[in-house]
């Protein structure tokens, strides 16, 4: 299966990120710098994590990205970036369309895709205003109340969870139990920047604090971690 995904920058990130690729003089320098930063990695999917010849990724809200790409397939300076991620993914003989970024890319844009594209998958977990999915074959979320409302729209939907970093396992050394809890603690690392790493290298006890009182529901207590 041949596998493209698709995500985008925060613009509070795009700063730092810059800064970051600031050596990169291609698609794959600038694209490298981004996912080896690991920006957004529990919402990537397994191929796009394991470098698989068959997974595609960008972001295509990136111009700068993007623009590497036009050029060095020789596509006019003047491309859309609706049909640079078209000339990607018709490029790569996408089987499968796996979109972050459905707002951007609503059903108008599903509707181009080249006839390679056999199912187009997308992720949203925010209110959507008015936003047309209905051309994708199913929408995913972990919020049951929102794909209510896409299915009360019309489209298919189904739940939908993200990972955590393969990364992280480093930190946990199998010493004490996995819970939605722990991973909820997360949200409290900064998404980038220094702090980010400094934080993911303090050893596992102190990165991650004590489980708030009331987190989610648990099978059992989690064990105190030392301060």
């Amino acid at each position: 299966m041949r596998l493209f995904q698709n995500s985008a920058l925060y613009p509070s990130y795009l700063p730092y990120f810059d800064g970051l690729a600031a050596g990169a003089v291609s698609f794959d320098d600038r694209l490298r710098a981004f996912l080896n930063d690991r920006f957004g990695v529990l919402h990537f999917l397994q191929p796009v994590i394991d470098r698989s010849p068959d997974a595609f990724f960008t972001n295509a809200d990136d111009k700068t990205l993007q623009a590497y790409w036009a050029r060095e397939r020789g596509m006019s300076s003047a491309s859309s970036p609706e049909d640079i991620l078209l000339a990607q993914i018709e490029h790569h003989r996408t089987e499968v369309f796996y979109n972050l970024d459905p707002i951007r890319y609503s059903s108008s844009f599903v509707r181009r895709l080249p006839g390679c594209v056999r199912r187009a998958v997308c992720w949203r977990a925010a209110p959507s205003g008015g936003a047309d999915l209905s051309a994708y074959d199913v929408v995913v979320s972990n919020f049951p109340s929102i794909l209510d409302d896409w299915r009360q729209k019309g489209c298919n939907v189904a739940l939908f969870f993200p990972g955590i970093d393969p990364l992280m396992d480093q930190y946990g050394r199998g010493d004490r139990p996995r819970s939605r809890a722990t991973s909820a603690q997360s949200g409290r690392i900064p998404t980038h920047g220094p702090e980010r790493r400094r934080r993911l290298s303090l050893p596992a006890a102190r990165a991650v604090p004590p489980a708030p009182s009331r987190p989610f529901p648990q099978p059992g207590p989690l064990p105190r971690l030392p301060s």
